[in-house]
Formats: structure tokens, C-alpha cells, sequence
């Protein structure tokens, strides 16, 4: 691994499943989740809840059709552990909210030219949400609804809500969806006013939010997209919880983190904007860079902050292409939130000291965040996926993680070896030469023998067991053509 300094942040630790339980009550410590490796799971999103350990966790096979088409076809696991048996007791299960009663459509050629398209839930990110559960926000194309089976509508790709465990269920009781796919979820995505969408659930409980199916997350008919976009393809939006001086919970998601843009969800799933934020100062860094979203805000309470003030915590990133795009460097930074409407974002911190692997070159420098949570003693799990194929943990206290706030928002000195582009300059790439083209698809077949090697030991199959939305490192190259929301 590039970094292979072994200090405080770079430290990477073997150690049997006590020893990976002690590794996450001790400070910044980076520790790769073992029981995970061999099968090159990655993107992992992980939460404590009461007693346990619950993260989602995803395996990516990349597959070609007759036509020459790359599909992206992945797989997605709910797993549940005891804290007192550490990370190693994680045990897996397919997950798939509709039972295989969904059936979602096919990209057509606005995207990529229709030489690529994924299956199954993707950008899989999961939350507490104290009082009612644990819940998890994910993409997903659309259910087909016409003959020719292709996403004809604007978005191709949007968010799902779907409630995870109820508040006090026990170990390895994972909610299934108990109802087929409802007739809402095969419409248009974009709804004609903010309660045009019935949503099911509401007359099997007194509480909205105890959801028995997954719920679509559809922006309001009055946000507008860009009259040029072909496509979009909805992404990263995160979620948090905010209680109002009258007590009364409220479902946001920051949307857009550049300028910040916040959604109230409602329980139908409309999605209705309230505030768009914008301090240039905070942002300076990143003016000339696109900015995407990460896992959800998690809320510091000012008992655990070094301000004695309450805030927000985020994790945004940004993407740096090299060799014409082949090459992705990704820069994942923390960013404040104050606690209370419009939710300016306060501040943002130095790079994230996340590890690669390069193992592959195409993901040498691939790392995506894809869970953030705090747990009572005031330590900071930040969860992620290197390169593709490995899921680690940055474990932190709260005042390591507001440590890395100094002011200057520094980034690390990363060298990738490969000659730098910008997006324009990707924009008008023509396509490749043949022996770069063969070098790809080696290294894609090479990756493809070894995934077909993997033992799924331990791995307990169920019942319409369902796919993963395509790799993170890859998904970015949709914003060229189209609006793409990371």
C-alpha cells in the first residue's frame, strides 16, 4: 500500500475477533475487516445498535453480455454481530427488501452509449434512528413498466428508504418486505404535488415511519433539473434526524453539499426542498472541483464536543482523473453542520487519512465512505471501501476527528504516477487506442477470475437473495453526459 507509513493513522492491524473489538474503543486506528476479505467485499456501512454490530457490505461481479455490454452485477449483505465478540462474529445475510418481486429496467443508450448497466441496490448506507430502528437509504433503477423493458423516464436512477430492524428486534431479524412491489413504485418517478403518492405502509401503524416496504424518494414536481440533462441519476444523499422546539421528529437529507442543499423526506417519500446554503469561504478549496455527498450526518451532542456546542458531522469527497479518466484518485474530507435550520455547513476538515490498495491498478487509488456513526462513548467509526474489493474501519475519538479541522482544509500529498486530466479534457478524449483498450479488459478479466474464486464461507444464502449497484469507483463517469448527483 502507497502510505505505508505506520503511525497513528496509517496503522492497518491483525488480530483475532477480541482484539478487533478492542481496536474500536482505543483511538485512530484503521483496521480492515477480515472476516470480509477473501470474498472482496467492500463499501461497507456500519452502525452500532444496542448490543450489536449491523453494517451492509457488498460483493461486485462484472459481467459481459453477447452484445459486448459491461453489466455491473453485485450483490448486497445485511450482517449482524456482537459488540463483546468484535467485527470477526459479523455473520451475512443476502438481503433483498422485495423478495425478488422487483424487476428493474434496462440503461438505454443515453448512458454511456449503452455499453454499460448495473443490477440491484446500490450506494447501500445505513443509520440509527433512536426510538424507531435502523434504517438504510440506497439506489436503484426504476421497476420496468413498458414493453421494451428500458428507463425511458428522466431518471434512471433514484433513492429508496427502507427500514432495516425495528426498534428492539433481536439478532438476525432483519425486515423483509411482507408486500409485493406496489403499483406506486412501477409510475413516473417525479410526482405531481407533494402528496400525490399514496404510501402503503401508513394504515399498517399508528407511526408512518415503521416501514413495511421500501419507500421511493422522489424530489417534489416544483425542483427543476438542469432543460439540458439527457439523464440523471440520483445518488449520496444523507440522511438525519432533526427534533424541532415542539419535539416533533423531522427526516432531512443533504441533498447537494456544494451549495449546501437540504430535503425534508416525507413519509410518502416526496422529497421537498427547504434550504440551499452557500458560504464561499468554508468552500474555497473546492471551488473548481465537484463535490459529492457520503454516508449519513451523525449528530454530535455538545456533551461530546470540544466546543460545547452541538453540530452536524458529514463526509463529503471529490474525484481527480488521470490517464484520460482510466485512473480515479478519490479525497474524502469531514465537514460541520449546525444543529439547526438552514444547517450551514460550518466548517471543513483536512483530508481523511484513508488506506488504498493497489492490488488492481484501475482502483489504485479508489477509497469510498459509504457509513459514518458515533456511539455513545464519543468514538467515530468511519467505514469505507478501498479499492474496490476490501472494507475497512478509521475508528477516532470525536476530538480526532475535530482535530483534523484546523482551518486549512489540507490536502494529503498523494502521487499517482499517471498524467493528470480535467473533465473538459475528458469530455473531448477520443476513444482509446486498441492496446489500452486490451490492457482494461485484461485487468477487468483478471479481477473476474479471481471474484469467481471466492468461497462464500460463513455466508448464510437466503431466499431471493439480491444484486449490488456497480462499482463506486466507476460511477462518476455518468456526469459527462448527463446530471449525475453524487
Amino acid at each position: 500500500m502507497p502510505f505505508g507509513k505506520r503511525g497513528l493513522w496509517g496503522f492497518s492491524l491483525l488480530m483475532s475477533a477480541m482484539h478487533c473489538f478492542t481496536c474500536l474503543t482505543e483511538a485512530a486506528s484503521d483496521t480492515k475487516i477480515r472476516c470480509w476479505a477473501k470474498d472482496k467485499w467492500y463499501n461497507p456501512s456500519l452502525v452500532e445498535y444496542n448490543e450489536l454490530f449491523i453494517s451492509a457490505i457488498k460483493y461486485t461481479k462484472i459481467k459481459a453480455t453477447a452484445s459486448g455490454k459491461a453489466i455491473w452485477d453485485n450483490s448486497l449483505y445485511m450482517c449482524e454481530g456482537y459488540q463483546k465478540m468484535g467485527l470477526e462474529s459479523l455473520r451475512c445475510n443476502a438481503f433483498d427488501p422485495w423478495k425478488g418481486q422487483y424487476r428493474e429496467c434496462d440503461l438505454d443508450k443515453r448512458v454511456r452509449g449503452g455499453k454499460m448497466d448495473m443490477k440491484g441496490l446500490g450506494d447501500v448506507k445505513v443509520w440509527r434512528w433512536p426510538g424507531k430502528g435502523v434504517y438504510a437509504i440506497f439506489g436503484r433503477k426504476p421497476h420496468i413498466r413498458n414493453k421494451s423493458s428500458t428507463c425511458d423516464d428522466l431518471i434512471v436512477y433514484h433513492q429508496w428508504l427502507v427500514q432495516v430492524k425495528t426498534e428492539g428486534s433481536l439478532i438476525n431479524s432483519f425486515r423483509q418486505s411482507t408486500v409485493h412491489t406496489s403499483s406506486h413504485i412501477s409510475t413516473r418517478l417525479r410526482p405531481h404535488s407533494h402528496t400525490s403518492i399514496t404510501f402503503t405502509h401508513a394504515s399498517l401503524t399508528h407511526d408512518p415511519w415503521m416501514l413495511q416496504e421500501p419507500v421511493p424518494l422522489l424530489p417534489a414536481a416544483d425542483f427543476q433539473y438542469p432543460e439540458s440533462a439527457k439523464y440523471v441519476m440520483e445518488k449520496n444523499w444523507m440522511p438525519f434526524i432533526y427534533k424541532d422546539t415542539h419535539g416533533f421528529e423531522h427526516l432531512y437529507v443533504t441533498y447537494m453539499v456544494q451549495p449546501h442543499t437540504v430535503f425534508e423526506i416525507l413519509p410518502s417519500g416526496v422529497s421537498v426542498h427547504r434550504w440551499t446554503t452557500h458560504d464561499p469561504t468554508v468552500m474555497e478549496k473546492f471551488a473548481s472541483h465537484d463535490v459529492h455527498g457520503g454516508p449519513p450526518l451523525v449528530y454530535v451532542p455538545a456533551s461530546m464536543s470540544s466546543s460545547g456546542e452541538p453540530y452536524y458531522l458529514g463526509i463529503m469527497h471529490h474525484i481527480e482523473r488521470f490517464s484520460r479518466g482510466y485512473i480515479r484518485l478519490y479525497r474524502h474530507f469531514a465537514f460541520m453542520v449546525k444543529p439547526e435550520p438552514p444547517f450551514d455547513i460550518l466548517g471543513v476538515s483536512d483530508e481523511l487519512p484513508l488506506l488504498f490498495n493497489t492490488s488492481f491498478k484501475r482502483t489504485s487509488f479508489v477509497a469510498f465512505v459509504s457509513g459514518l456513526d458515533l456511539n455513545k462513548d464519543g468514538m467515530v467509526y468511519v467505514s469505507y471501501g478501498s479499492a474496490d474489493c476490501e472494507a475497512r474501519i478509521l475508528t477516532l475519538k470525536v476530538s480526532e476527528m475535530e482535530d483534523l479541522f484546523t482551518g486549512d482544509v489540507a490536502f494529503r500529498n498523494i502521487v499517482v504516477p499517471y498524467e493528470a486530466v480535467t473533465d473538459t479534457e475528458i469530455k473531448g478524449t477520443k476513444a482509446r487506442d486498441q492496446d489500452e483498450q486490451e490492457e482494461e479488459e485484461a485487468e477487468l478479466k483478471a479481477e473476474e477470475e479471481a471474484e469467481n474464486q471466492v468461497d462464500l464461507n460463513g455466508v448464510e444464502d437466503t431466499e431471493g437473495s439480491e444484486e449490488v449497484e456497480g462499482s463506486e469507483g466507476n460511477k462518476d463517469a455518468e456526469a459527462y453526459s448527463s446530471v449525475t448527483k453524487d
